[in-house]
């Protein structure tokens, strides 16, 4: 499986971090483009996400969120919690899942409650 970073949204210096934590904790045969990263031969996304996750929690970037895309199930986004509405993305508070609308996130947070 081919799981692809994108980098697009974050600033320089949290891309050199991202950078920094796939170099050091990612196995897998990587290509770093402009602003995305490629792994090659992974197995899991879900990896990938919690990878990323626990290396922004050690640096105390808690302003950030790993999202899933919502048009490419292998491609993950480094969003800026504050910022990500104003993209059209709408993430659960509960599990970090992305959605197109604000309708949508509504009618899955609701899960949590039940």
């Amino acid at each position: 499986m081919v799981v692809k970073i994108d980098l697009s949204y974050i600033p320089s210096n949290i891309q050199h971090i991202i950078l920094d934590i796939v170099e050091r904790l990612v196995s897998s045969q990587k290509e770093f483009s402009d602003r995305m990263i490629t792994l090659y031969n992974e197995k899991s996304v879900e990896r990938i996400k919690h990878i990323l996750e626990e290396g922004l929690r050690l640096r105390d970037l808690d302003d950030y969120v790993i999202s899933e895309s919502t048009l490419d199930e292998t491609e993950i986004a480094i969003l800026k919690k504050g910022d990500i509405e104003q993209l059209g993305i709408y993430v659960c508070m509960h599990c970090g899942m992305a959605f197109e609308s604000e309708i949508q996130r509504t009618i899955h947070q609701r899960v949590h409650y039940f």
